[in-house]
């Protein structure tokens, strides 16, 4: 019985001793390979410390911080003619043949079995109440940096409001820049779709992947108004 107990004692101890080797193999080589992966980068220059990423100071002839926040503050009422049917940057006449949309009258759009058929007029009155942000989106294009002080020390606890806002100001500036091609002010356009690329572009120095796919969807919403702005006879070389 006891040379039982004594076997079976000796093939725990056995067990264990082989547990603790795999555990070993599994948590503690991995790490040492790594370290020393990271320690031939860093012999190569590179950094991995975050500070080195964290957006470079701005300075105050170029800073456009203020117009920043005042073009993305969040609208009031956000049930709005931008969030039923905005300017359609061109409608489908024909298999392969568009029509630009600035030479429409009215548009209509089906949302969720609801039509909404909207006029320039009541897109000048929307843009007429929003001047402000409006104003100062433009301002962006002469001062396009910016700095959010954002603490990148929480990680994926940190919250980004703005990014939200800005796709939200760019659909702004793309439907003005519509409202004004309607109109035929060829300049007032092309100061909005600029506009539209400062906005963007405020998030160039952001390290954080999320802020640059943004930044690329809001200069591909870019894409649309220019389209139509090369189809006016206003706009000249």
């Amino acid at each position: 019985m006891k040379a039982r107990v004594k076997k079976m004692g000796i093939a725990l101890g056995i067990v264990l001793a082989a547990g603790a080797v795999v555990y070993y193999q599994a948590h503690t080589k991995p790490k040492r390979a790594l370290e020393r992966y990271k320690a031939e980068l860093t012999a190569q220059g590179e950094s991995f410390a975050m500070e080195d990423f964290f957006p470079r100071p701005v300075l105050r002839a170029e800073d456009g911080t203020e117009n920043f926040r005042k073009a993305t503050q969040q609208t009031t009422n956000w049930r709005t003619i931008f969030d039923t049917n905005p300017p359609p940057s061109a409608q489908v006449v024909a298999p392969g043949r568009a029509m630009p949309g600035w030479r429409l009258d009215h548009f209509f759009k089906t949302r969720h079995q609801e039509i909404y058929t909207n006029s320039w007029d009541e897109v000048g009155a929307f843009l007429e109440n929003d001047a402000g942000a409006m104003d100062a989106a433009r301002k962006l294009i002469e001062r396009p940096r910016v700095n959010l002080n954002l603490n990148y020390y929480e990680g994926f606890n940190l919250l980004l409001p703005h990014l939200g806002a800005i796709r939200r100001r760019t659909t702004l500036l793309a439907g003005s820049a519509m409202h004004n091609l309607h109109r035929h002010d060829s300049q007032a356009t092309m100061s909005d779709i600029r506009a539209m690329i400062a906005v963007g572009n405020g998030l160039a120095d952001e390290p954080l992947i999320i802020s640059q796919i943004v930044r690329i969807q809001t200069l591909r919403l870019g894409f649309d108004p220019i389209w139509a702005t090369v189809q006016s006879p206003d706009m000249t070389e």
